[in-house]
């Protein structure tokens, strides 16, 4: 039986998650006319990598699993537009600090509705982040916690 490992504990997920910051803000410099293709094309790529070792893959002879073998990394360009406060909240998300965020289209347009994501990385208003969509990478980033409403999360900030 294959030893289970949390995919966020490897290095080699931290370094394609670092990987992957670097072509999304790479790309975000490409000329207008690149941005939907191979500006697209690099982006997804990129991401393809930590999300293969997030899912039930397999690397070398380590079997790496997620807590709920579902792709944990879909991740997407956000910008800060601003930070919430509560006076109550769900008792999971507390000392967390927690920022209003707006996905963004490959044209840097919005992408959606604002959303609501915790921050680890001390990200403020008016950077460019990367934020995981998934509500498992929300958990693992918290330590482990089962039951909790939050699903947005930031995981990388681009340089400006």
């Amino acid at each position: 039986m294959a030893a289970k490992f949390h995919f966020y504990d490897l290095d080699v997920w931290r370094t394609a998650i670092e990987y992957a910051n670097e072509v999304y803000c790479g790309a975000s410099h490409f000329p207008a006319g690149e941005r939907f293709g191979l500006a697209g094309q690099l982006r997804r790529a990129s991401g393809s990598f930590s999300s293969n070792i997030a899912e039930d893959g397999h690397c070398g002879r380590l079997t790496l699993t997620t807590l709920n073998s579902q792709p944990s990394t879909h991740m997407q360009l956000a910008k800060v537009i601003g930070r919430t406060t509560a006076t109550i909240k769900h008792p999971t998300l507390n000392g967390w600090r927690l920022l209003l965020i707006q996905p963004l289209r490959l044209d840097g347009g919005p992408d959606g509705e604002p959303q609501v994501a915790i921050d680890h990385l001390g990200s403020g208003i008016g950077n460019i982040v990367i934020a995981a969509a998934d509500g498992s990478a929300a958990r693992e980033i918290m330590g482990g916690v089962k039951n909790t409403p939050a699903r947005w999360c930031i995981i990388g900030q681009c340089d400006e």
